[in-house]
């Protein structure tokens, strides 16, 4: 009898361990969720940002795109007043 009360006494307990445990991987549980949900709010964010920076970048690119095209029509006309007006000081 006795080794039947040591036995309920140790199954009681292993028993009160083991809800003491799922008490607090429940408890983690919610808290990392929470975690989760904050970290995929500010993921959002930061992808939200990206895409405006990717549609900024973009359109920069297309205007510096015009900008070295300008310039290069820009070299060339200032290279032929410069040839044009060599040409005609040496008449």
């Amino acid at each position: 009898m006795k080794d039947e009360t040591k036995d309920d006494n140790g199954n009681k307990r292993i028993i009160e361990e083991l809800s003491t445990k799922i008490v607090e991987l429940g408890k983690t549980n919610l808290s990392l969720q929470a975690k989760v949900k904050e970290l995929e709010g500010t993921l959002g964010g930061a992808q939200d940002i990206n895409d405006n920076h990717q549609r900024h970048n973009g359109k920069l690119q297309i205007r510096l795109t015009e900008i070295e095209e300008d310039n290069k029509k820009l070299a060339k006309q200032i290279s032929d007043l410069t040839s044009n007006r060599r040409y005609h000081e040496g008449f």
